[in-house]
């Protein structure tokens, strides 16, 4: 039996757990079914007349529990309200120890979030277990931002440094108001964006700002709220700040399932371009479809930089496009090519064959991922491809769903994007890829420049890269 296996060591080491640990032996509900233990946990776990130290360990222990016996748990109608429980708890106490426990349930209750998005029953395993800082390459800090009661709490990992906590008073409801009208009047391009943007600044980075100015990182990798996932970060800016986000830093939004893997920066560049031309799309799509003029010169800045082949027109499909991601010589797909967002669950990107919905999207990712390797980066060049689709209980869109299924890194838009700046963006983007830069780089050397060029803030802010970023 699992808690008699744990007895000893648990009780050695705390002896406050002992009594907790020694009644669970004998709870009626330590016979019954799994859920039954769980829920006898969970009940000591909520008791405020017991000590904060015997609380966190009938949570711990409702942790390994629910790990062991994870299917039966969810079928009784287990929810992820335990792990934010036991997340609060370990961050009012916020020693090395809870708050290295802290991250790594944050990361299961991404994990959690994403099985119920997929309509799965059990929870699958996570494509990489909680980050510890040793994973973490010299470059590269994990802020991870999270929302307690009235706090917001950033934790902060760096290799061989403990994780530190910095926690901030805020109003979260006024938080994600702002952050709601801030993503729509950045859309719009409206003035009011600007005051939003100095307000979320002062409450999401700006308690950061030391920390990120430590040392020129080549990936700053946010893990946020879900509520947050869409937020235009790279266009926040202090008050008195003349630079964006995302140009002071190598921005990138993570999921909290993705990890953080130095191979992918090592594999090469070599890119899988598809797309539909101009005069192709006149004579076979529907004419709610324009033609994209801008796309041939995309395909000529993207070959210019990196060694890269195209499908065009009615190459564009499903079918080729597995074939061709086998091939172990490609690392990035770039689509370049219509998105639309739908509120029905039926977001897509076309392809000559018709509409490449989300789980296509998902299903032709997975493919390449159990072929070889991940993709290191998917570029989905077309309007809204990391906008939320509500109904599919997704809020990065396409994006997300090849974060889910196994890519690295994307670079997607939060709304609709001429393709002229598409295109200039990408030329600029994939020139610092081939100078050895990460994807989070890249991306924040192109806003640099084009930003320079007289680039509004909502043309910076329309492509973001998810994921890793390496």
């Amino acid at each position: 039996m699992l808690l008699c296996a744990l007895w000893p060591q648990l009780s050695a080491a705390n002896k406050h757990a002992q009594p907790l640990v020694q009644s669970s032996l004998f709870a009626p509900s330590w016979q019954q079914s799994p859920s039954a233990q769980l829920q006898w946990l969970l009940e000591q776990g909520d008791d405020a007349n017991l000590t904060v130290i015997e609380r966190l360990q009938a949570y711990r222990l409702a942790a390994s529990l629910w790990q062991t016996h994870r299917a039966q748990c969810l079928e009784e109608g287990f929810s992820e309200a335990f792990l934010d429980r036991y997340l609060t708890l370990l961050l009012n106490d916020p020693t090395a120890k809870n708050v290295d426990e802290a991250v790594r349930i944050w990361h299961q209750r991404r994990a959690y979030q994403l099985s119920a998005a997929l309509g799965e029953q059990c929870l699958p395993k996570p494509q990489s277990e909680a980050l510890s800082t040793g994973d973490l390459q010299d470059d590269v800090v994990v802020v991870h931002l999270m929302f307690m009661g009235n706090q917001v709490k950033h934790i902060v990992s760096t290799k061989g440094q403990p994780r530190r906590v910095i926690s901030t008073l805020v109003d979260v409801d006024r938080v994600l108001s702002i952050a709601a009208r801030y993503s729509s009047a950045l859309k719009l391009n409206e003035t009011r964006a600007l005051r939003y943007s100095s307000l979320l600044y002062k409450w999401l980075l700006a308690p950061v700002e030391v920390e990120l100015a430590k040392k020129p990182w080549k990936v700053v990798q946010l893990q946020v709220d879900e509520r947050l996932l869409g937020l235009p970060w790279v266009a926040l800016r202090g008050s008195e700040s003349k630079s964006f986000a995302g140009e002071q830093w190598p921005l990138v939004v993570g999921s909290g399932v993705q990890g953080l893997t130095p191979e992918t920066a090592r594999l090469r560049h070599k890119t899988l371009f598809a797309s539909l031309r101009p005069s192709y799309i006149e004579k076979n799509l529907d004419q709610d479809y324009a033609p994209l003029p801008r796309v041939i010169n995309e395909w000529d800045y993207v070959r210019r930089s990196v060694k890269a082949k195209a499908l065009w027109d009615k190459h564009f499909n499903q079918q080729k496009l597995e074939e061709k991601l086998i091939d172990q010589d490609v690392s990035i797909l770039h689509m370049a090519t219509h998105g639309e967002l739908s509120g029905d669950g039926s977001s897509f990107i076309m392809l000559n064959s018709g509409p490449m919905l989300l789980s296509e999207l998902g299903e032709l990712v997975r493919a390449r991922k159990y072929s070889w390797l991940p993709l290191r980066l998917i570029t989905l060049s077309a309007c809204s491809t990391a906008a939320t689709d509500t109904s599919a209980n997704n809020r990065l869109g396409l994006a997300g769903a090849a974060l889910e299924a196994g890519a690295r890194s994307a670079l997607a838009s939060l709304w609709a994007v001429d393709d002229r700046y598409a295109s200039e963006f990408m030329n600029v983007f994939y020139q610092a890829l081939a100078s050895q830069k990460t994807v989070a780089t890249a991306a924040s050397h192109a806003r640099q420049q084009l930003r320079a060029s007289g680039w509004s803030a909502r043309d910076l802010a329309a492509f973001q890269i998810y994921g890793e970023g390496l």
